[in-house]
């Protein structure tokens, strides 16, 4: 949560000079008013022409805060981006502390500009277009729409914001979802605070300015540094495959307060460390222990007694996933007791986790919570930790030298995490002081298929048999589940309109996925037949369209395929060359994928084999990664030709 500092020592100063004046624009010009297109990006339907920012620290009679002005003067190139008009500012405001410190609107305008027959016109934002909602009991938003928005207008808003705060000052925004010209931001830091500033999100060249500024503050001379961080031409932000947390992509600047060295002062710790958030959650009473309570039902230790540790884990797990459904809720605070989860057959993922690590210890495991940040929520702070950056929490058991990851609101195996999981680290809480714990390398997206082809009575017929396990077993139960069986097969054979379908048959355990079907169609008595071999198991379309690329690339999980095809040659006809072997092997030796086509004994065998052990891979590496998987996809188009011999 939000944390308000009071600095006794500057109760008696009153800055001057070091001051964030309200933004202020250039006179709008006929230029800015006739631009119909981005001349770096084309395609935009929009464009930031430019964006301003200052943030500077300020008083109040007894009061020190911070100051965040933000300007914005955007062109609307389309009448599908009208939107941009559309403006919220989100303010920390406490429902129970409406006397004590908050976040507040200092200052607010609003203009939009138009040419009619050849004169600029101004309309201004009105008061009564302003409004301010309560979200919830911590969080208020003020919104606004600007007024006779149309395709040609240039919008321009300005506004103030104070805030108490400060330990992490409001995130400066560089990038948006359409394209920027012009984005600058100015922050002044008084010397005696140390902020860890954070340039993240997508790579773009910065300009970097700094210089230091002075103030007479009461008798006393303030040294502050001012920075100054301009970004030209920035292209928007867009939809990418395989991107963790889209909140994160942004090219943005943060702030986090991590001491206050005032001389003659003792220093101020400001940021916490996990150790300490390690000592807060122990001994908390929704989280830590919760993690050790629990009325488990006696027959269940009868259950497990003589089994071995690994054994006896599987079974609780399974217990408790078969006990108590999960409510689709999120969080690592326990919301309700094991006794309400019972009565409810239901709880939030606090609420089955929490109690989760109770049902393992009780039963003489050695198991600890694991916190984490979920796929889309973000990624945790590496060094100085926030309540706000979790929103999970896990088990972890030890059983010998190996650890066992358990969620038991999903439907994976013990020892496996869900997709949404797989985010960066996690924090494992213990009383051995806890650490830092990669949520990745557990488990791996496994398949196999094997296809059979025959030519028999005039028809060319195929046997398939797909076999899944681990990530590729989830993702195609889960759309069994959800789908049911009969829509699942209609699905499948739609893949296949130039065929005969039949004799799909699908079975699935715990741990493994099987289908099987059969394919058919004619073929008569031609001189030629034309097999294309993989008609199940490789995509056809390449996975990355791209050239270039501003993201990271990340895989939530390893890969292991092994795709192999058998061709029966039919009496009387021969293959045509077979393709040749290929192997790519990416720099990195992070993925590889080979292929071989061998021909003898009457049929021909093409194997395709596919393994992924690099999951996270740069924008500079995302070139031959896009290579890579244009090649892989050709093989989806690999034919096999037959002739008859001749005489």
């Amino acid at each position: 949560m939000k944390r308000a500092i009071l600095i006794i020592l500057f109760f008696l100063f009153v800055f001057s000079g070091v001051e964030a004046e309200k933004i202020k624009f250039k006179p709008i010009t006929k230029k800015e008013l006739n631009v119909d297109k981005c001349d770096f990006y084309p395609e935009a339907k929009a464009v930031i022409l430019t964006k301003v920012g200052e943030i500077d620290f300020q008083m109040d009679k007894s009061r020190l805060f911070y100051r965040y002005s933000e300007g914005v003067r955007i062109k609307v190139l389309d009448d599908d981006k009208k939107d941009v008009a559309n403006v919220k500012i989100m303010l920390y405001s406490p429902e129970n502390n409406l006397s004590g410190p908050r976040e507040k609107v200092s200052y607010l305008s609003g203009f939009t500009y138009n040419l009619e027959n050849g004169n600029i016109v101004k309309t201004k934002l009105e008061k009564s277009n302003i409004f301010s909602n309560r979200l919830n009991e911590h969080w208020v938003e003020m919104s606004f729409v600007l007024p006779n928005v149309k395709k040609g207008s240039v919008v321009e808003y300005s506004f103030m914001k104070e805030s108490s705060y400060f330990t992490n000052l409001e995130s400066w925004i560089f990038q948006a979802d359409i394209p920027t010209c012009h984005n600058e931001l100015t922050y002044t830091i008084p010397e005696y605070f140390f902020f860890q500033t954070r340039m993240l999100g997508n790579m773009h060249e910065v300009e970097r300015k700094e210089s230091w500024v002075s103030d007479l503050i009461g008798n006393e001379t303030l040294r502050s540094r001012r920075t100054k961080l301009i970004v030209k031409d920035l292209p928007p932000v867009e939809d990418e495959p395989f991107v963790s947390n889209p909140c994160d992509l942004p090219l943005r600047m943060e702030f986090q307060l991590v001491n206050i060295d005032i001389p003659g002062r003792v220093i101020q710790q400001i940021a916490g460390s996990y150790a300490q958030l390690n000592k807060k959650l122990l001994e908390n009473e929704y989280f830590g222990k919760a993690a050790n309570r629990g009325n488990f039902p006696k027959e269940l230790s009868e259950k497990v007694a003589g089994m071995g540790d690994l054994e006896k884990a599987d079974y609780l797990f399974e217990w408790m996933k078969s006990t108590v459904a999960w409510n689709r809720k999120y969080g690592f605070m326990q919301s309700k007791t094991w006794r309400e989860c019972l009565r409810d057959k239901e709880g939030g993922v606090a609420d089955i986790n929490l109690a989760l690590t109770s049902l393992f210890r009780t039963h003489g495991l050695e198991a600890d919570p694991l916190i984490l940040s979920t796929r889309g929520n973000g990624t945790v702070h590496p060094t100085y930790p926030s309540f706000e950056d979790f929103d999970y929490v896990v088990s972890v058991v030890r059983i010998g030298d190996e650890l066992y990851y358990a969620d038991a609101t999903a439907r994976v195996p013990f020892g496996l995490l869900p997709p949404r999981c797989l985010n960066g680290d996690g924090w494992l809480v213990s009383a051995s002081g806890g650490n830092m714990m990669p949520l990745k390398g557990h488990g791996g997206n496994v398949c196999a298929v094997y296809s059979t082809f025959q030519v028999k009575d005039g028809k060319i017929e195929v046997e398939i048999q797909a076999q899944d396990k681990e990530y590729a077993a989830l993702a195609v139960s889960e759309r069994y589940l959800k789908e049911g069986k009969e829509k699942f097969e209609d699905q499948l054979r739609d893949r296949y309109t130039e065929w005969s379908f039949s004799d799909f048959k699908y079975d699935a355990d715990r741990d493994q996925v099987n289908q099987r079907f059969k394919l058919e169609r004619p073929c008569g008595d031609a001189d030629v037949l034309y097999i294309q071999p993989f008609l199940y198991g490789l995509a056809s379309e390449p996975l990355f369209k791209r050239d270039n690329r501003s993201a990271i690339v990340d895989f939530p999980f390893h890969s292991r395929e092994t795709i192999s095809v058998t061709i029966l040659v039919p009496e009387g006809y021969e293959p045509e060359p077979l393709p040749e072997g290929l192997a790519f092997l990416l720099s990195s030796k992070g993925a590889l994928f080979t292929f071989q086509a061998l021909e003898g004994l009457g049929r021909i065998t093409l194997t395709v084999s596919f393994v992924m052990k690099k999951l996270m891979y740069t924008p500079r590496e995302y070139p031959e990664l896009k290579t890579f998987f244009d090649e892989y996809a050709k093989l989806a188009k690999t034919m096999i030709v037959l002739k008859k011999k001749q005489g």
